[in-house]
This record gives C-alpha cells, sequence and structure tokens, in this order.
C-alpha cells in the first residue's frame, strides 16, 4: 500500500495493482525492474487548486547523484498540482500520458538520449524543465548533483565534454556525453497550457 495525499485534506492508502507489481524488461537492470502502479478515486467538493503527492520510504541504493551515492535512505517524491477551474468555462481537463517508461540505458562517452514521450488526450500544449527531485514536499533530495557533474576517479579516454539539455518543447534529454557507468537519477517538471493558460 501507498499513501496519498489529494491535496484538500483528505489522504487514502491505495493497493498497488497488481499485488507484486509489473516486471519490466531492462538490459540495464539485469530485467529485475517492476512497476508498481496505485489506483485510487477522490472527488474534489468545489474548484481550486490542489498539491497532490505520495512520497516513499526508499529509493534504490547507489544512485550516484543523488547524497553521494547513498541514495537508498532518501525518500521518493512525488507531486502533481491539479488546477480545477468552473468547468462551465473551462471544460474538463486530462493529466499528460508519458508513453515511455522512465528508465533507460546509456553507455560512457556516447551521447545519450531519453524522451518522456507525453501525450495530451485534450491536445493541451506541453513544456518541459529540469529541476532537481524532491525528497519531501517542498525539500530537495540532499547533496543533489545534475548527471553531468559526476566524473570518475581515471577519466574514460573519450573527450571530457559533458553537455546536458532538455528541450522544453519536445522533452527531449539529451546528454553529451556519460563518463562514469552508474544508475542517475532526474526529474522533469510538465507544465500544461490552455489557450496561454497554465492548467
Amino acid at each position: 500500500k501507498l499513501e496519498i495525499d489529494y491535496g484538500d485534506g483528505t489522504k487514502e492508502m491505495l493497493d498497488r495493482v497488481p499485488i507484486g507489481g509489473e516486471d519490466i524488461p531492462s538490459p540495464c537492470f539485469n530485467n529485475c525492474l517492476k512497476k508498481n502502479t496505485y489506483k485510487g478515486t477522490h472527488d474534489y467538493g468545489v474548484p481550486g487548486e490542489y498539491t497532490i503527492w505520495v512520497q516513499d520510504p526508499n529509493r534504490i541504493a547507489d544512485i550516484c547523484n543523488i547524497d553521494g551515492g547513498n541514495s537508498v535512505g532518501v525518500q521518493f517524491y512525488l507531486e502533481s498540482q491539479l488546477n480545477i477551474p468552473d468547468p462551465q468555462f473551462f471544460g474538463f481537463n486530462n493529466s499528460p500520458d508519458l508513453l515511455q517508461p522512465p528508465v533507460d540505458c546509456g553507455n560512457v562517452c556516447q551521447v545519450f538520449k531519453h524522451n518522456p514521450n507525453a501525450f495530451d488526450p485534450d491536445g493541451d500544449s506541453l513544456a518541459y524543465e529540469l529541476v532537481v527531485p524532491k525528497s519531501a514536499k517542498g525539500l530537495d533530495v540532499p547533496n543533489y548533483q545534475w548527471p553531468n557533474e559526476i566524473f570518475p576517479v581515471i577519466p574514460p579516454s573519450c573527450s571530457l565534454r559533458t553537455d546536458m539539455s532538455l528541450n522544453p518543447i519536445t522533452g527531449e534529454f539529451i546528454w553529451n556525453a556519460p563518463q562514469k557507468p552508474c544508475t542517475y537519477n532526474i526529474a522533469i517538471l510538465i507544465k500544461e497550457y490552455r489557450k496561454g493558460q497554465l492548467i
């Protein structure tokens, strides 16, 4: 179970569906990853702005760019801002779906690319931004470093070029190029606009 805070003063314990999680094939993690899905339904009584959030006690171990690799004790936090305007004047809204699983493999000295492949069912415009991951509401993970700030003790024989960027329109993340084989975390903030208004 995982507790979700709906942002209106109510919380709920949600069951994982299916119970054991769903296996995700990933050669860079020896095919031992799982996707956990938690489902629930909540009604909001009035229009307004709400922050929905969840917090998991642990991350996986040895993430290079979180707390010097001591990541297993750093809580994992996700949030979403829900804006509910009056539907009589604004219509209804769906959150964008991320069609690409947030796990990818890269190689030292080779350009790494990842795109969340976000799709908005309502045709709203999406904008993307790199942000520091959170460990709690309003709290960044400790000692976070951008992936391109991590270097091995003995540099590889390739160029020490470490450009990193996120396309704000397409959402494509490019890192040219990783210098150290490791597990890294990034966080992408996705903003949704309709008729020029942030929703």
